[in-house]
């Protein structure tokens, strides 16, 4: 984070500890240090957010909703949206 803060950039700090520019990204998220900077509308991110607390898996909520599940999976990160309980299924 600190490397981040000083001014590098996800990249370089992704080649710098050898890992995904993403994984940069989702720990940067996490950390609140940086938005996920999505294009999307609040209607759009509840949705994605209602979808997996009801049991629906991130691929499938791309799918419904036409959003990259990379997308989604940061819309989930940024929100800090819980994974539903184990068993629980989906609506058909």
């Amino acid at each position: 984070m600190a490397g981040f803060l000083a001014g590098e950039s996800k990249l370089a700090l992704s080649r710098k500890w050898q890992v995904s520019a993403y994984s940069i990204r989702l720990i940067l998220i996490e950390a609140g240090v940086a938005q996920a900077g999505l294009n999307l509308s609040e209607r759009q991110v509840e949705e994605i957010c209602r979808l997996y607390r009801a049991g629906v898996s991130v691929l499938e909520i791309s799918r419904r909703t036409g959003v990259p599940d990379s997308t989604a999976r940061m819309v989930l990160v940024e929100r800090k949206v819980e994974a539903p309980k184990p068993g629980r299924r989906a609506p058909r």
